[in-house]
């Protein structure tokens, strides 16, 4: 049933597609057949060497027939051709929005969600929002947007966002109307009213977190979500190209203070730091005009880290330093710790913490180390 349901989905998919029309259906069956295998053989994300898979075959196959049917770039060479002037770097003008109008650049997206005037929640659709300041007491983000936008105008009544993240459905091809929702939604000079009104697929539920009326509501459907503060006293503008010269565009530091995870999400971060990953959707950007170009993830990968590169108590300081906000580890403790065998290591860095925190020790030492050690062997 699985293959099936995938390979239906797949020939739906070549047939949609505005650069094919119509080919045998051989080579059809043959590419669903490559990418069906591909799909379900990677799909379980779980292969505990980071090695290759049966997919890492399949879908290179599927590609290569994909491509030999594809038309030509305009210059006559396709994306895999060592032929002469094509693979020659030329200079791109730097245009503005560079990183859609002049280059190339991918990422997955925020549905950030504020409210307006009227209690009404605004959904927008952001690529430009991510990770800034990463350690420390204090997490933030930079978000990066029209001066003019809905939740430009609202962040800046009320301070409150939430950044949301969702998952595509578990087939080969882009759910349509997922997808035009997002286009639509992001489509500006509409007021939040207007906007909404093609909301299909996002269902808007309150915070977990907080009542209080200016923190906006969230997407149920997302699989996780950031709610922030915007910290108006930090001056990015200080930073930056001074006016007139600077673009139209906002720059806005965001205080991350909460972070929502699906159940589901929550525990495979805590084993061992997942195992699989979500479907998250990929943008390319709006292009020529007229265009939002998507992406899908396709099966993720990981490698294991070098075991014979560096001081290895910095593997183990890593993460130490990732399992509480509360507790430090400093470099020596950690070098103490050496002799964990990794399986060991966060069952045992979890039972440090949980004295720490029953000591009200904020920064776990060397000391404090040695004396559980010998708390321990006192006890054998």
């Amino acid at each position: 049933t699985l293959s099936l349901y995938h390979t239906d989905g797949i020939i739906k998919y070549i047939h949609q597609s505005n650069s094919i029309m119509m080919f045998g259906g051989m080579k059809i069956a043959t590419i669903a057949t490559h990418l069906t295998f591909g799909w379900i053989l990677g799909s379980s994300n779980s292969n505990d060497n980071g090695g290759s898979s049966e997919s890492d075959f399949f879908f290179p196959q599927a590609r290569k027939m994909m491509e030999s049917i594809m038309p030509p770039f305009p210059n006559g060479d396709n994306n895999n051709g060592d032929s002469g002037d094509n693979r020659k770097f030329v200079s791109s003008p730097i245009r503005d929005n560079f990183y859609q109008s002049s280059s190339y650049y991918a990422s997955t997206f925020a549905l950030i969600t504020t409210t307006d005037e009227s209690g009404e929640t605004n959904i927008g659709p952001y690529q430009l929002a991510f990770p800034l300041e990463v350690c420390g007491p204090i997490k933030t983000l930079m978000l990066v947007s029209r001066p003019d936008a809905n939740t430009i105008r609202n962040l800046k009544r009320t301070k409150k966002c939430s950044l949301n993240y969702i998952e595509l459905p578990p087939s080969f091809a882009f759910d349509n109307e997922l997808v035009d929702t997002i286009v639509n939604l992001g489509y500006p000079g509409q007021t939040t009213q207007e906007k909404m009104k093609d909301n299909n697929c996002f269902d808007l539920a309150s915070s977990p977190t907080t009542s209080h009326d200016d923190i906006p509501q969230i997407i149920s459907n997302a699989f996780q979500v950031y709610e922030c503060t915007w910290l108006e006293d930090r001056n990015v503008a200080a930073a930056l190209e001074p006016e007139p010269n600077r673009g139209p565009s906002e720059h806005m530091i965001l205080r991350l203070d909460n972070i929502l995870l699906q159940q589901q999400w929550k525990g495979n971060l805590e084993d061992d730091g997942g195992r699989i990953m979500p479907r998250l959707p990929i943008t390319l950007g709006f292009r020529g005009g007229r265009k939002f170009w998507f992406a899908r993830l396709q099966t993720p990968f990981f490698r294991l880290i070098p075991q014979n590169k560096g001081p290895k108590y910095e593997a183990i300081m890593y993460e130490a330093n990732r399992m509480d906000p509360d507790v430090t580890f400093t470099k020596e403790a950690c070098e103490q710790l050496l002799g964990i065998p990794s399986i060991f290591l966060r069952p045992a860095l979890t039972g440090i913490i949980q004295q720490a925190k029953a000591n009200d020790v904020s920064e776990i030492d060397i000391e404090f180390v040695l004396k559980i050690n010998e708390e321990r062997s006192a006890k054998t």
